[in-house]
């Protein structure tokens, strides 16, 4: 189990709910960071969670090619309050060894790989990619019901130094309370937008 007792959520502000503690890496390297061979950003995400002392609650999963991709068995993990999806984007999907999977793709596994969110609870998303804008433009109608809201980059193009640099900081002061003022805090650290969020209307 990566859940723990529902704690309240700031994001967005203006619709307050219960977030369930917990954490979801998505991490869909590419070639040059498969098998281990290198850091990439989910794993140091997850040291930084287990610093923070909430290692226990973050789960990893990692694929590497499209053809593992396609073939995953995904089941709801649990109940996670942050899903965070990190691979490398284009204006229409994730890039893996062996060729693309559309944005209709990820998206159908954003949707599997957690519950259907119960009245009032809580479930952000955070993008890391090239292109993550674009992504939740693409995304966001399927995603309704399972995620309130989600940050993205600003930019089309993203670079691994300022990614991982916006992470450690949303990591380090959001462990289990997101709110708007982190995006200032990064935009300001950056001198430009580099980071913003979006609500996802539930539906009707």
């Amino acid at each position: 189990m990566i859940t723990a007792p529902n704690m309240p959520g700031r994001l967005p502000r203006t619709r307050l709910g219960s977030l369930p503690s917990g954490f979801l890496l998505l991490d869909f390297p590419n070639d040059h960071e498969c098998d281990e061979a290198m850091i990439n950003e989910c794993r140091m995400i997850r040291g930084l969670l287990t610093t923070e002392g909430v290692g226990w609650q973050t789960r990893i999963e990692s694929v590497s090619s499209l053809a593992d991709f396609e073939q995953k068995k995904w089941s709801p993990i649990d109940s996670p309050g942050v899903v965070h999806l990190s691979g490398h984007g284009t204006k229409n999907g994730l890039g893996f060894i062996g060729g693309h999977a559309d944005w209709s793709a990820i998206a159908n596994t954003l949707r599997v790989v957690v519950p259907r969110l119960k009245k009032r609870q809580q479930r952000i998303l955070c993008i890391s990619c090239c292109f993550s804008e674009q992504a939740l433009d693409a995304m966001e109608s399927k995603l309704a019901g399972y995620y309130t809201a989600a940050y993205h980059f600003s930019e089309k193009q993203i670079d691994f130094n300022t990614a991982i640099t916006a992470w450690t900081m949303f990591y380090s002061r959001t462990i289990y309370r997101p709110d708007e003022e982190i995006i200032e805090l990064i935009n300001k650290l950056f001198e430009e937008e580099v980071i913003s969020s979006r609500e996802i209307d539930r539906p009707a």
